[in-house]
């Protein structure tokens, strides 16, 4: 994931260097041939506007790497929360069933034996087992 944010702040980084080169051209005809500024003059604005401009570009995408890679982190950790809670909710869901599931078999098993007693048969079924024991 990272390195798909460091290719595409590349291409953005590149993509903005580019245009700063490319912005002085059109800034230094609209000078020199539209208002007929020296040449001096007109290479100093160039430098100190393309300085100005490359400045921002790189702050912008700085701010962008750092917000997008905050959010992913902060995205990454809540779901990482809510991960862990659903898995506690669910381990406690499941305790809840099999004990559940366990008191019917036991009450299953319980009815059966008595019901055998009151018919005076013997009754050899074995307990249910429970989830702890080894049987």
């Amino acid at each position: 994931m990272y390195q798909k944010i460091e290719e595409f702040s590349l291409h953005i980084l590149a993509a903005i260097l580019i245009g700063n080169l490319l912005t002085p051209v059109a800034v230094w005809y609209e000078i020199y041939y539209v208002v007929n500024d020296s040449t001096s003059a007109t290479v100093k604005a160039i430098l100190i506007d393309s300085v100005a401009a490359a400045a921002l570009g790189i702050y912008i995408v700085g701010t962008v790497d750092t917000y997008m890679v905050l959010s992913k982190l902060i995205l990454e950790k809540y779901l990482n929360n809510r991960f862990v809670a659903g898995k506690e909710e669910g381990r406690k869901e499941g305790e809840a069933k099999g004990r559940k599931q366990a008191n019917e078999d036991w009450q299953a098993w319980y009815e059966r034996m008595v019901e055998a007693r009151e018919r005076g048969e013997e009754f050899d079924e074995p307990p249910p087992s429970t989830p702890m024991s080894k049987s």
